[in-house]
């Protein structure tokens, strides 16, 4: 199927690679899908020449010209396997498939900006275990829209979705999207905002500072109260939790038994020309659950 032709608009977009990762994110794609009965759409990106293998090569030779017909032929046969088991889980989706040429970062990138979710394996077929793929960090920084990543070892949770919130221009959006993934899982909410106090600050500020931990934290839970407040609207029961530490680390912690974590693509020190912030960066490059980064 020609990029051009694909209908991104208003589905979930699993991008797939083959890899068993990636068809347990596939696996989520769905489950994701089926709360609101959303068309999921399992794109495979492959080059536009396919390189033949070590052993693939006499083959190569044999085909000639017809080799990328006979490569892009046995990719979408497989892709076709596994939407067969994705529908036979889900019969009340409609799953579609697409073999694609091209980039993989570039064209997932962009079906992100159109599609109603995108969701991407944390490793794919070449990637190790527990560390970030470079196909899905290079997707988290060229994103024109949200993307969750899905760690291998993911398995359905019936815990909260937890959100990472520290006050800064994006952080209404990211709470809103945190509300939605809440309501649509059918689960609580757990809003968080982590601080520490930059340890270049001298000693005697600093204990001022401490001295007003409790004020300082009170004001806290009242920006996150202000930016769940739309929660009670949809009947999703939000618990705050402002806790000293890293912010990544604190994310980390609180979302290993999350059924989603969801952060911003940067926060209050980030530069709008800024691709990827920090925390966003940290937390995603191990994940503990899936993951979606709301981009800008």
């Amino acid at each position: 199927m020609a990029d051009e032709s694909l209908r991104v608009d208003g589905a979930v977009v699993v991008g797939v690679d083959g890899s068993e990762s990636s068809r347990g994110a596939a696996r989520w794609a769905a489950r994701w899908a089926s709360a609101r009965g959303e068309r999921v759409l399992v794109v495979r990106v492959i080059p536009h020449n396919p390189i033949p293998t070590r052993t693939g090569g006499f083959r190569a030779m044999v085909d000639g010209p017809d080799f990328a017909e006979r490569v892009t032929a046995h990719v979408r046969d497989h892709l076709e396997q596994d939407a067969a088991e994705l529908r036979a889980v889900h019969p009340e989706l409609t799953i579609e498939t697409a073999v694609v040429a091209g980039h993989p970062v570039e064209l997932l990138a962009r079906y992100a900006g159109q599609a109603a979710a995108t969701v991407l394996a944390a490793t794919g077929s070449s990637g190790l275990p527990g560390v970030l793929g470079g196909t899905v960090g290079g997707v988290l920084h060229e994103a024109h829209g949200p993307v969750t990543v899905i760690p291998a070892e993911a398995v359905a949770s019936d815990g909260p979705v937890v959100v990472g919130l520290d006050g800064g221009p994006q952080s209404p959006r990211i709470a809103q999207v945190a509300i939605d993934a809440a309501a649509r899982l059918g689960c609580p909410l757990v809003a968080v905002h982590a601080w520490e106090i930059d340890p270049a600050i001298p000693a005697e500020p600093l204990a001022m500072l401490m001295k007003d931990q409790a004020d300082i934290e009170a004001e806290y839970l009242q920006l996150l109260t202000r930016l769940t407040a739309g929660a009670q609207a949809v009947g999703v029961p939000v618990e705050h939790v402002v806790r000293w530490g890293r912010p990544h680390r604190v994310l980390a912690e609180l979302a290993a038994d999350a059924a989603l974590l969801v952060l911003g693509s940067r926060g209050m020190g980030g530069f709008a020309g800024l691709l990827f912030g920090s925390v966003s960066r940290a937390v995603t490059r191990h994940p503990v659950c899936p993951t979606l980064v709301v981009r800008d």
